[in-house]
Order: C-alpha cells, then structure tokens, then sequence
C-alpha cells in the first residue's frame, strides 16, 4: 500500500472534521448577533459546549463569536432558507439551509434534487407538523436533570411518512447523504416511516 493512500485517509477525516467546524462556526455567528457573551447568551453557550465536544480550536471559535458578534468590522450576514422537495421514490423532503450567498445554494440545491424534484414553497410542508422538542440532560449524577433543560423548535414527525422497499431505501438514503454533504445544509427532514 503507497503512502498516498494513508495520507488519503488523513485527508478524508479532516475534510469531515472542517464540515463539522463550518456548520458549527455559522451557528455560532448567528447566535453571537444576541451577544457575545455566553454567559447572558444561553443559546450561543449551548453552542460553545458543542465545539468543545466536537474538539474545535480555541482561536476558530473566539473568530466565530466576533464575526457574529460585529466586533471585526467584517459584516456577516447569514439567511436562512428551506428548500422542499421529493427524494426519489417521492419521499418528502425539507431541507434547511444556512448561507451567506443565497446565488450559490440555490443551483447548488437545484443540482442535488436533480434525481428528486426540487419543490416550490409549500409543496411538502404540508407533510411535516411544526411541533417543539424538550431535551434534558443532567451535567453530573447528582445534578437534577430539569436543570439543563433546553427548547428547540424543529419541524418532524411526517404526517403521511413513506414506506420504501430496502433497495429503494438505499436510493433514498444515498440522495440524503448527498445534500447532507452540502456545507450550507443545517438540517434535513425526511417523511419516512421507521
């Protein structure tokens, strides 16, 4: 075996490791916008906790929090947009996006859904129900686990959920990973069953 396919491995892991940390950062810059402190920001400070677990860099973060924050000078201006759609075998797809130049993600996403059918606003999201999601997790054994409670808002639990064969699930699957790739896709909602 070359030397060229242990620095292949090397590559891929970081390439994977560099998504992690350019999703994670424009969260964090958004959430900078309502303040850079953790402390008064309970949402950038979830983030924060995030990028340690995923091991990112000190100074990429604190580079994260003052672009978001406006105290660069650099303005960032970050939209978020979803696409709907259907994977192949016409499962319903939504698709979240966080991009700061609109005139990239969209041929970028009109690509992806080429094997699906990219929708218009409103062509699946009648398939999703808009409901809320309480996660608590207690920090230490002792600790009483309300306390670090957190509540997010995410569209799930498909209303008409698709049910695939296996090899038609690969397909779907495959189409999936395909936009999860994607560095502007922040979350993607499919209407499947199982």
């Amino acid at each position: 075996m070359g030397a060229q396919w242990k620095a292949k491995h090397k590559d891929i892991a970081a390439n994977a490791k560099g998504r992690i940390f350019g999703k994670l950062s424009k969260d964090i810059m958004l959430a900078a916008r309502s303040g850079a402190d953790p402390a008064a920001n309970s949402h950038l400070r979830l983030l924060i906790e995030q990028a340690r677990k995923a091991s990112m860099p000190k100074d990429t973060l604190d580079r994260a929090i003052k672009k978001g924050a406006g105290l660069t000078g650099e303005t960032v201006n970050f939209e978020r947009v979803i696409y709907e759609g259907f994977a192949p075998h016409q499962v319903a797809v939504m698709v979240e996006c966080l991009t700061d130049n609109l005139n990239r993600t969209a041929p970028e996403m009109r690509v992806l859904f080429r094997k699906g059918q990219l929708g218009t606003s409103g062509s699946v999201a009648w398939d999703f129900d808009h409901v809320g999601m309480i996660e608590a997790e207690p920090k230490t054994a002792d600790v009483d686990p309300v306390l670090s409670a957190k509540l997010g808002y995410k569209p799930k639990n498909p209303v008409n959920p698709a049910n695939l064969s296996a090899e038609h699930l690969e397909e779907v699957e495959a189409f999936l990973a395909a936009i999860d790739a994607n560095d502007d896709v922040q979350h993607v909602y499919v209407a499947l069953a199982g």
